[in-house]
């Protein structure tokens, strides 16, 4: 059985520019919104943090990841 997170770091792009673009530039993050209604009460309260996705499957599970997320991807040490 393979263990349940690889000891690298995964991330993964649908674009082959995008990746060289990140080997270039490093990566740009990109921002997510979150509702916040829960906590102001606000129906239109949001707020957006800026983060890079990164994923540690082990390579024998990542068929379904890399079908969703894109083919491109750089694996680094956690280190």
């Amino acid at each position: 059985m393979a263990a349940p997170k690889a000891t690298t770091l995964f991330h993964f792009t649908k674009s082959l520019k995008t990746l060289k673009s990140i080997l270039l530039n490093c990566f740009y993050p990109y921002y997510c919104r979150e509702d916040m209604s829960w906590r102001t009460r606000d129906p239109d309260s949001f707020i957006a943090f800026p983060l890079v996705s990164f994923c540690d499957i082990p390579i024998g599970r990542i068929a379904e990841h890399v079908a969703f997320y894109g083919e491109y991807g750089i694996g680094m040490s956690r280190q």
